[in-house]
């Protein structure tokens, strides 16, 4: 017997499709256009991959320069990996969809990136704006095509990963772009990679493959992974068809296939790991208490990559992250993030803070130097992905527009093999997942789902196995095991955020670690212990454990990148006015106070920054803020200048308590609160 149900990709929560319309259709116009998940919301059997007689089909045809199947680049081509530098942003925004998770990505990248919006009309473009300049960014950037570049395009959903173009770097050094098929119903959304090209000045190559950009990883230099489903979404075709076509479109070398979550419904990749650098990958980890089956496929997929090299022999180093709970039917994960010019944006849940300390710390292990920023996202999850999935970057490298490729099959929007091919109607097993044809198209389903995402009465937690000549879901899973460690055992994970005992499993009849958080805590010798300093990439400022990461030569400031930096000076304006009532904010002076106006008056002291950002270290003014400007008045106040001495001559410059003045005076060393030769006070930059 079958599975009840012949979906490539089992649906469980099954939001509204797109309305199917006669002939040419126009995009809906919201709040009617519906919020799609991650996966391919399809219900019912699949259908042959050539299908000429509905509507997509009619609109792929009426607009087939947008997804005509093409030659592959140029040899010499790689897939671009997400860590390199990068030029562009791209975002689907669809008004009203994720407002908050929209903005709180744009805010800490777009000033080191170019944003590009893809928009459905001039309405929702509007309302991007307006939600940009509710957030503080200025009309300034939002006008200026360096910062945000916005394209008007039709769009069914906000999974630019999944539809966007995947970049690669040709043999010259310049970025191209391909663009696999996405998903049949969202014809608009399989359109923004010719949008992208169009819009940006890039070549787009199309192979004749029904893939998903949240399926693929890159190490930047020819290794390439994905999961088993990139090749049951294609079925019939065979692996060696999709690893040539990784090789002939992305320069793909070497491709390492990975098991998908069972249950999951994108099956992708980014869903459970992530390439962090040319060697390292995070792989996520869970308990096997919450999630045997996941778990064991998980650390098969560990297994695998500790025994991969790249193509030049390096060995992979691999690192855990723990996965969330995902009982409540929602997959939370940490490797759906977002890295972007020495910023990870990482998905955190608000619902679920217990692993949330361990997955920050895997990111500083593997990523030193780089800024963390964890941003929620409770509101997007259930719907299949995070900022991963409604992201995608292209590389600093130029685009190179070559012109329109040579078509592959003649002027038409598929090359594919359609019906079973070689499998038959008994099928196979392809680990967990049985395969078969049925209804003249190729099948397939995960028999390991967990049974709490499936509708009651299908196959869950079992084994795929031969059944009457048959492949089907036999019996129930059984977590293969080895022992992790033996009675009496206890150590620290490899972040040493975690310490574990070893404990017997009934369940599995293994020993298996047991794993305690320590909550921000280092774990030592098997136990919980102090505190975990944090001083990658960093020469000054707090360690976040009531330490110092270091201190700064005299002549120098701390900044809020916990770097010393020589400090800033007036740029040679005059000063004529007061600081009185421009607080500093935290910026220093150079750029928002006395660029204008300075000392003419009285330093007023600031009683929500008692220093002049960069200048009173210990209300002292240390030759941080006038730094050879002239004082046209006397410093007046008790607290201005960390005490009661004033300056002796109408043009004698502060520089530090008791020190000389630029006009042969002396300041009168009274300065009670002076920390002579001290001048690393703590600022803020931009």
């Amino acid at each position: 017997m079958k599975p009840l149900i012949g979906l490539g990709v089992l649906c469980i929560f099954c939001l509204a499709s797109v309305p199917t319309l006669a002939g040419e259709f126009v995009p809906p116009e919201k709040p009617d256009k519906p919020k799609l998940p991650a996966w391919d919301d399809r219900q019912g059997t699949r259908v042959p991959a050539l299908r000429l007689w509905d509507q997509y089909s009619t609109y792929r045809n009426n607009h087939i320069e947008r997804y005509v199947i093409t030659q592959p680049p140029a040899a010499g081509v790689r897939a671009y990996g997400e860590f390199e530098p990068a030029k562009h942003l791209l975002l689907e925004w669809i008004p009203g969809y994720y407002d908050d998770l929209f903005v709180q990505m744009i805010l800490p990248t777009y000033q080191t990136t170019t944003v590009v919006l893809f928009h459905d009309g001039t309405q929702d473009k509007n309302g991007i704006i307006s939600r940009l300049q509710n957030a503080g960014v200025p009309s300034s950037a939002i006008n200026n095509p360096d910062r945000f570049v916005f394209v008007n395009a039709p769009v069914d959903s906000i999974w630019t990963r999944d539809c966007g173009p995947i970049p690669a770097v040709d043999a010259a050094g310049k970025t191209l772009m391909i663009d696999f098929q996405y998903y049949w119903e969202r014809v608009y959304d399989d359109g923004v990679p010719y949008y992208a090209g169009q819009s940006l000045g890039a070549t787009v190559f199309r192979p004749s493959m029904k893939y998903e950009g949240g399926n693929f990883m890159a190490n930047g230099k020819g290794l390439c992974m994905a999961t088993e489903g990139a090749v049951w979404n294609n079925l019939p075709a065979e692996k060696k068809t999709t690893e040539k076509i990784f090789h002939d479109y992305l320069g793909c070398e070497k491709t390492v296939f990975l098991k998908p979550l069972a249950g999951e419904g994108t099956t992708h990749i980014d869903m459970f790991s992530k390439i962090m650098d040319e060697t390292t990958v995070i792989v996520g980890e869970y308990d096997y208490q919450e999630d045997c089956a996941n778990a064991t496929i998980l650390d098969e997929n560990a297994a695998l990559l500790e025994n991969t090299t790249t193509v030049d022999g390096k060995p992979l180093r691999v690192l855990r992250i723990p996965m969330p709970d995902n009982s409540d039917g929602v997959w939370r994960t940490y490797t759906n993030s977002l890295l972007l010019n020495n910023v990870a944006l990482v998905p955190v849940y608000a619902n679920d803070r217990s692993h949330e300390a361990a997955a920050l710390t895997v990111y500083r292990t593997a990523l030193p130097g780089w800024s963390i920023v964890p941003i929620d996202s409770d509101d997007i999850i259930p719907d299949g992905g995070a900022m991963h999935c409604i992201t995608m970057t292209t590389p600093a490298a130029a685009f190179d527009l070559v012109g329109q490729p040579s078509n592959l099959c003649g002027n038409t929007y598929t090359c594919s093999q359609s019906g079973c091919g070689t499998i038959t109607a008994g099928g196979y097993c392809d680990g967990n997942a049985a395969i078969w044809c049925e209804g003249g198209a190729a099948q397939f389903y995960d028999c390991a789902t967990p049974c709490n995402l499936v509708y009651g009465g299908y196959p869950c937690e079992q084994e795929c196995g031969i059944s009457g000549g048959n492949a089907d879901c036999t019996t129930k899973f059984s977590c293969q095991c080895a022992d992790e460690c033996g009675s009496g055992d206890t150590g620290c994970d490899a972040s040493a955020t975690r310490s574990f005992t070893c404990a017997f499993d009934p369940v599995d009849q293994c020993w298996r670690k047991s794993y305690t958080d320590c909550n921000g805590g280092a774990c030592s010798g098997g136990q919980c212990g102090g505190c975990i300093s944090d001083c990658a990439g960093k020469e000054c400022g707090p360690d976040g454990c009531a330490g110092l990461c270091g201190q700064c030569l005299p002549d120098e400031v701390c900044g809020s990148d916990q770097l010393c930096h020589q400090p800033p000076v007036d740029g040679g304006t005059p000063d004529s006015g007061s600081d009185a009532g421009k607080p500093d904010s935290g910026l220093t002076d150079a750029g928002i106070l006395d660029a204008t106006s300075s000392d003419s008056g009285s330093d007023t002291f600031d009683t929500s920054y008692p220093s002049d950002a960069s200048a009173d270290a210990g209300n002292v003014d240390a030759g941080k803020d006038d730094a050879g400007k002239a004082d046209t008045g006397p410093d007046v106040g008790t607290k201005a200048d960390g005490g009661p001495g004033t300056d002796r001559g109408p043009e004698n410059e502060d520089r530090g308590g008791g020190g000389e003045d630029d006009a042969g005076g002396e300041e009168t060393p009274s300065d009670e609160n002076a920390a002579p030769g001290c001048s690393c006070a703590t600022v803020e930059t931009r």
